[in-house]
């Protein structure tokens, strides 16, 4: 989803928490593409960060694999039977959008 189709007020915040993953993002120069790209197309007064995490093979692996183990994975999830029982609304209920 692009930034621009978010809330305003959120914008600044998915421009300067940018995190590429993959093996892809392991070629030469790549962060930095994605930086130079992004601050082009971001509102000049919106800083832009771009994170190359050490392990970003894994990482996206790793992060949905804490989120999982978390004691309270249930209450931060919406499932498939709920979002097609309420549509969009049980989303803006859940996550407070």
């Amino acid at each position: 989803v692009g930034s621009s189709s978010s809330s305003s007020e959120m914008q600044p915040h998915f421009y300067k928490n940018i995190v590429v993953t993959g093996g892809n993002c392991l070629f030469p120069g790549f962060r930095e593409r994605v930086h130079r790209d992004v601050r082009a197309l971001a509102p000049t007064e919106f800083p832009v960060s771009v994170l190359l995490p050490p392990n970003p093979v894994s990482y996206a692996w790793e992060g949905g694999k804490l989120l999982a183990d978390n004691p309270d994975y249930d209450e931060m999830v919406v499932t498939r039977e709920d979002y097609e029982e309420n549509g969009h609304f049980i989303c803006e209920d859940t996550f407070d959008v």
